[in-house]
């Protein structure tokens, strides 16, 4: 009975209800963790999907029908958690997980990364291609530019190739960044 009262007051927007009854329902939300992995959930994650599920099942609840609460909202919440294992695991988003953009690159492996090795692609074809789109990268790069591409290249940080042509690192840094908008476009 007093669930029930509990309940009442929950859905008429009492938070100390809402928050009682929610921790009431913390063992069905990690009994879900353990039947469905969510790739990258933890149990805060979890916790946060569960009391959305909670919230959203307690304001279209029916008071006055058969169903208790408990099961209404064990059937909301795996219905919520099969669309997230199905959204993750949608072919069209398999690409998204599997690649990375030049800037995550740069961030992650640093300046010496924009060594794009030819010597590694064995296809023919492919070396002609990515060797035309050096070359047509190259010949946009102002000379300054060019000397920063080849310091890079070698395996150069930004601040000695500031103290190797005497400029300020700014400066050096603000070519890379041209660089590498210009590499974008073609490759």
């Amino acid at each position: 009975m007093e669930h029930e009262k509990m309940l009442k007051q929950a859905k008429c927007g009492n938070e100390e209800a809402t928050s009682k009854l929610l921790k009431k329902y913390h063992p069905l939300i990690f009994s879900m963790q353990n039947r469905y992995f969510l790739k990258g959930f933890d149990a805060d994650d979890w916790l946060q999907e569960g009391s959305f599920v909670f919230v959203k099942s307690l304001n279209t609840f029916d008071l006055c029908g058969k169903q208790t609460f408990g099961a209404y909202f064990k059937i909301n919440l795996k219905r919520h958690i099969i669309s997230l294992i199905r959204k993750q695991s949608a072919k069209k988003r398999f690409g998204d997980q599997t690649s990375l953009s030049l800037d995550q690159k740069l961030s992650e492996q640093g300046e010496g990364c924009l060594n794009f090795g030819i010597a590694a692609h064995n296809d023919a074809m492919t070396m002609i291609l990515v060797r035309e789109s050096q070359l047509m990268a190259w010949e946009e790069l102002s000379e300054f530019e060019q000397k920063i591409e080849l310091a890079l290249f070698r395996g150069a940080d930004p601040a000695e190739i500031a103290s190797e042509l005497g400029c300020p690192l700014k400066k050096v840094k603000a070519a890379i960044e041209r660089i590498k908008k210009k590499l974008k476009n073609h490759f």
